[in-house]
């Protein structure tokens, strides 16, 4: 894995976690992943390598932040393909389930 080279995506999401404040390595997977630049001009295999360890994060049943912020770097990277669908699908699902958490209520309709 580029962001932990050597590593597996499942250590280096381990790793990240170890932190005893996760989100304080957020900024620097943003800035290696070029989050805010949609991943422009990435090393093919840093790019694959950010989208594989936020499909992890999305797919996560630890934090709902993790779920967030794996989904939202998919969708940054992957813009326009039925992959960042998928994501946006699942992000709003979360935000739905997180303002009306009854599955009968108002918003699951």
């Amino acid at each position: 894995s580029a962001l932990a080279p050597n590593e597996s995506p499942e250590r280096t999401l381990a790793l990240m976690g170890a932190y005893s404040t996760p989100m304080m390595r957020l900024p620097a997977m943003m800035k290696l992943c070029r989050y805010f630049g949609g991943g422009a001009s990435l090393d093919a295999q840093v790019r694959a390598d950010c989208i594989r360890v936020g499909r992890r994060m999305a797919a996560s049943t630890g934090s709902s932040a993790d779920r967030v912020f794996g989904a939202g770097f998919v969708r940054a990277l992957e813009q326009g393909t039925p992959l960042a669908d998928e994501m946006l699908a699942d992000w709003l699902a979360m935000v739905v389930t997180a303002v009306e958490p009854d599955p009968s209520g108002p918003l699951h309709r």
